[in-house]
């Protein structure tokens, strides 16, 4: 994904920063599953719903 700024007078400020943490949830959930090999697909993700997808495996 790349920021691109595109001058224009005539438009207010708007927020630039959000983009980069659309993805979080699927981040984490991917670092999920490297660590112990089970896709969690609900957030948020709770110690919780981890050990239930381990134990339904």
């Amino acid at each position: 994904m790349d920021t691109v700024l595109i001058p224009n007078p005539d438009l207010q400020a708007q927020g630039g920063g959000e983009p980069p943490i659309v993805c979080m949830g699927a981040v984490i959930a991917n670092a999920i599953h490297d660590a112990v090999g089970v896709r969690v697909f609900e957030l948020p993700m709770t110690p919780e719903r981890l050990l239930e997808a381990i134990q339904k495996g």
